[in-house]
């Protein structure tokens, strides 16, 4: 409660705040209520797809229009709709902790609505010789583990990262 008290006496009632300012202030209060890891992946999304567009604008300024033409530069990098959607996401829920700190009117990402597309990138798999051949260049045991375990199980990477040897 501290806390909140000493950054509500800080930054609200400041509309005229950047959404870097705003982006770091929300860090700060999200540092103390999520995991390290989660943290982690917040402050890439945040700082690769979200500071670049918005970083000096100052968030009064920001508009669906604004919002929109983001939307574009996300679809011309060719990024798959659904990362987009969470990418929008993140800018939904900053734009909503400026409503509920700094007093925003509105949340310019919800008005602008969810990123929409039509075109998903084909999954390209490799073929048993393709993987065959790869695994071949192979040299440390732990690494021939890992691209066997990936390639027969179908697992994700982060799922391979998260088992133990009990599993």
């Amino acid at each position: 409660q501290a806390w909140e008290r000493n950054f509500l006496a800080e930054y609200a009632g400041m509309p005229d705040i950047t959404f870097k300012t705003l982006v770091k202030a929300y860090l700060a209060k999200a540092s103390l209520r999520v995991k390290a890891s989660t943290l982690v992946n917040v402050t890439t999304i945040i700082g690769t797809h979200l500071l670049p567009f918005f970083g000096d604008m100052q968030i009064k300024d920001i508009t669906a229009i604004t919002v929109s033409a983001w939307h574009d530069s996300l679809i011309k990098k060719e990024l798959s709709i659904s990362y987009m959607q969470t990418l929008h996401a993140k800018l939904t829920t900053l734009f909503a902790f400026a409503m509920k700190y700094y007093n925003l009117p509105k949340n310019p990402a919800k008005i602008a609505g969810n990123i929409q597309g039509t075109k998903n990138k084909r999954m390209d798999f490799w073929t048993l010789d393709e993987f065959r051949k790869f695994a071949m260049c192979l040299k440390k045991p732990l690494h021939i583990m890992a691209v066997y375990t990936l390639f027969w199980s179908g697992m994700r990477i982060g799922e391979l990262l998260a088992l133990t040897w009990d599993d």
